[in-house]
């Protein structure tokens, strides 16, 4: 990868952009050098207890302005493969938070949800859902096993917090995946899908699109798989100690999206 032809920047959020509600220091300016390299750039990310508008007010809370095809999400992802893959999936099945089954309600899809099993569904999604019970996951296994398609949102199996690691969507899909005896089709990184919708959208190809992360196992595992190029930032879950172990090796890493952006900008 060569920074100096790069056209479009696909970009994680927490840990690289902002720490739960704060930015990181030097994102106005780093978004700023985007403007002026004349660089595309949109949200990548795994989390899915987020609506589209809900991300674009963070960023304009941070003074980044976005719209709404800057965003995409494990959900917002979600409901571009079942639409664009399959037209006949008409009704879901959701294991989520309720931004998950908001995104996909306004995307056109009857959505149910709870412990109340319904008598068919096109589809199940499962994804991150802080009041899962066993009669939610039994739902989901028998609906699955009625032959309906399996999506998962992302395989994140933890997540970061103040007070420490907490168990994510992939802990739950495990539990799913163990009852249905089915594997689910991910969304997220570093699956592939995600990272194609987006460049679709944007027009672009792995030679001139990169990823910005803080995972390996994720972020940069997904790039380099499809030939993008990688760029790891360690202001969040990977180290510069983790890449010794890793398969995943990034084509630049830097300390900050601050100086990512003194990068780019000598590059111009």
């Amino acid at each position: 990868m060569d920074i100096t032809t790069l056209q479009t920047l696909l970009i994680d959020g927490d840990g690289v952009l902002w720490h739960g509600s704060q930015p990181v220091p030097g994102l106005a300016r780093f978004f700023d050098v985007l403007h002026k390299r004349n660089i595309n750039w949109g949200l990548l990310t795994n989390n899915a207890t987020h609506t589209t508008q809900s991300y674009m007010e963070k960023l304009g809370g941070f003074g980044v302005t976005a719209g709404p095809d800057q965003i995409f999400s494990s959900g917002t992802v979600t409901a571009h493969y079942l639409r664009k893959n399959n037209h006949a999936i008409q009704s879901i099945y959701v294991i989520g938070q309720s931004a998950l089954k908001e995104t996909l309600t306004e995307a056109g899809f009857t959505v149910y949800d709870g412990e109340e099993e319904p008598q068919h569904v096109d589809a199940v999604v499962v994804s991150i859902d802080r009041a899962i019970t066993y009669g939610k996951l039994r739902v989901a296994m028998r609906m699955i096993g009625a032959g309906a398609t399996y999506i998962a949102t992302n395989p994140d199996t933890t997540f970061p917090t103040p007070e420490g690691l907490s168990p994510g969507s992939g802990s739950i899909i495990a539990a799913v995946t163990a009852a249905a005896g089915r594997d689910p089709i991910f969304m997220g990184k570093p699956e592939p899908t995600m990272y194609q919708v987006a460049m679709q959208h944007f027009g672009s190809d792995p030679d001139n699109t990169a990823m910005l992360g803080d995972r390996l196992n994720t972020d940069i595992l997904g790039a380099k798989r499809l030939g993008m190029g990688a760029i790891l930032v360690l202001t969040g879950i990977s180290s510069r100690e983790d890449l010794a172990a890793s398969d995943a090796q990034p084509d630049y890493i830097f300390d900050d999206i601050a100086a990512l952006a003194d990068e780019l900008e000598s590059a111009a």
